[in-house]
């Protein structure tokens, strides 16, 4: 029997800490259920939003006292104790200004411990997996410490909504204004100053849980935890430049974007210099009249705003959540190297009727042939075949590598039938990859799928893979 792994995460959602924590957690557990796991989300706030975050996820939540948080020493070590006493595989951490002792400190109850974080070069992160979504963040470098970073804009954590780009709906244009759950009086004072400036006919949506001091005609919404609907009308947003930039980039709104705090100012002088937003700067220093002028001047062309678009959705596409998964659950693989007692279970599996229905020969193997295929295979010294097993001991699949030259070799992976829809082929190229380059150096991996092999193609890019191309082989 399997049982299903657990996340038990926390999100710092204090009055002023503003719901990022809370949307990109919540949006990493989403992600860690759709795999098959299950997830429970801790904080102290009784924010209504998060609540409705929560729920529109469908991830529990479970309210805790201040005291038993991750911030300090004395609170962590309860926090680790509830992780351990749940039976949490993983803990997800994502909050500021944290004691750096705990990681560590949660780490040795017995789960893993994955942090959530801004801008974390250079700095003494001791986590198994940190992850930093920030554009530029992979150039930047990895967090110092033991674990390993997740960096850049490709490990995004967005909600289910907005993985996949809508298409843009005709009609009229619409600016949103999104100042999140709890704006400060300044990013109202700012945003209704803007409002005032633009022209009377431009129809505008805000999404806040505070009014506007204006008196211009609009439509308010409080703080949506599923904001995609409004979005999906909208041509530009006025925004802070928060996790919600990357919500607009996914559904291809042009951001026109300000730092309401300091550790958004590398978010919006990155995206200002790829293309994908047009940054307004700190918010103490935004002028009312250029962001009313910048926003009039999208909105009156087509082609510039096209050109952001694509400059956003080459930096978005929806799958960080998925990879970041993919990561955590490889950990939860053993590796073993596959030896001739195995060839009994690998002509089993080799054999089934979906694995032969999309390999590049589909025809059924001949016992004598396996046979021979595996010794051959097992002397190889360059070549590595791994079995892989759950932490109950199941028998997942088989990943295997052959070398084509010193530093690259080919991937094929195959998940047993009794283990199939349940997402473990991700997490299985993953765990596989790690292991090749471990131990034979290897710095290129590359994949051959079949084009209609729709779901090993997902599996390989929630594993990291870019596409380079399509080739013949084999008659396809």
């Amino acid at each position: 029997m399997t049982t299903r792994p657990f996340l038990l995460a926390w999100a710092d959602a204090r009055p002023g800490a503003g719901l990022g924590h809370v949307v990109r957690t919540a949006a990493l557990a989403q992600a860690w259920t759709d795999a098959g796991g299950s997830a429970v989300l801790c904080t102290s706030s009784d924010e209504p939003a998060v609540e409705g975050i929560l729920a529109a996820a469908a991830i529990p939540l479970e309210r805790v006292d201040v005291g038993d948080e991750p911030r300090t020493r004395e609170g962590a070590t309860r926090f680790a104790r509830r992780a351990a006493d749940a039976g949490a595989e993983w803990v997800s951490i994502d909050g500021y200004e944290l004691d750096a002792s705990i990681d560590t400190i949660v780490r040795e109850t017995g789960p893993r411990v994955v942090r959530i974080d801004d801008h974390v070069a250079g700095r003494r992160i001791d986590a198994d997996v940190i992850v930093d979504q920030n554009l530029g963040a992979d150039a930047r470098g990895p967090a110092l410490g033991r674990g390993e970073t997740l960096a850049g804009t490709r490990f995004a954590l967005l909600r289910r909504p907005f993985r996949q780009r809508p298409s843009r709906p005709p009609g009229g244009h619409r600016l949103v204004v999104l100042l999140g759950g709890s704006p400060s009086d300044a990013s109202l004072a700012f945003a209704a100053t803007v409002i005032d400036r633009l022209p009377s006919s431009l129809a505008v949506d805000v999404v806040s849980n505070r009014r506007l001091p204006t008196q211009r005609k609009l439509a308010q919404y409080d703080w949506l935890a599923d904001v995609r609907p409004v979005l999906e009308q909208a041509t530009v947003a006025l925004s802070a430049a928060g996790s919600t930039v990357w919500e607009l980039c996914a559904t291809g709104v042009v951001p026109v974007i300000f730092a309401a705090a300091a550790n958004q100012q590398p978010v919006g002088v990155a995206l200002g210099e790829i293309g994908a937003a047009s940054y307004l700067g700190p918010l103490c220093n935004a002028d009312p009249d250029r962001a009313a002028t910048v926003i009039e001047e999208l909105i009156g062309d087509d082609l510039h705003r096209e050109q952001m678009r694509t400059a956003g959705a080459a930096t978005v596409d929806g799958l960080g959540a998925s990879r970041v998964v993919a990561r955590l659950r490889a950990d939860l693989l053993r590796l073993r190297p596959a030896t001739r007692a195995d060839v009994t279970l690998l002509f089993e599996w080799t054999n089934d009727a979906a694995v032969r229905a999309m390999s590049f020969s589909t025809a059924a193997i001949a016992w004598d042939d396996h046979v021979r295929w595996l010794d051959d295979r097992l002397a190889r010294p360059h070549d590595r075949t791994y079995i892989a097993a759950d932490r109950d001991g199941n028998q997942i699949g088989l990943v295997r590598f052959d070398e084509i030259d010193a530093n690259t070799v080919e991937i094929g992976v195959s998940v047993a039938a009794t283990h199939r829809g349940r997402h473990w082929a991700a997490p299985l190229v993953v765990a596989g990859c790690r292991a090749v380059t471990t131990e034979r150096h290897a710095r290129v991996v590359h994949a051959r799928v079949r084009a209609e092999n729709v779901a090993s193609i997902r599996a390989f890019a929630a594993a990291g893979f870019d596409h380079v191309g399509r080739q013949a082989a084999d008659g396809y």
